[in-house]
């Protein structure tokens, strides 16, 4: 039931991204799941940052997120 995806160079959680989106997109398929890596501390910090952006409900592509996860967003790009 539903795919896993693995990123073994997870960078900026682009993958993980799409998961969530599609995940959204097709509420009435399997969920997917996704798995990823990264050898850098800050490329694995920004990903968990815009990761926990998506796990609470914000997505790119919609309204701008309240202030405070805005600018949690922006830290986890420097």
């Amino acid at each position: 039931p539903g795919d896993l995806i693995f990123d073994p160079f997870l960078g900026a959680a682009t993958t993980a991204a799409a998961v969530y989106e599609l995940n959204r997109k097709n509420p009435d398929l399997p969920k997917r799941r996704w798995i990823g890596s990264e050898i850098t501390e800050e490329a694995a910090l920004l990903a968990r940052r815009r990761v926990q952006l998506y796990e609470q409900g914000y997505f790119e592509a919609e309204l701008e997120p309240p202030r405070d996860q805005k600018t949690l967003f922006a830290e986890a790009m420097l």
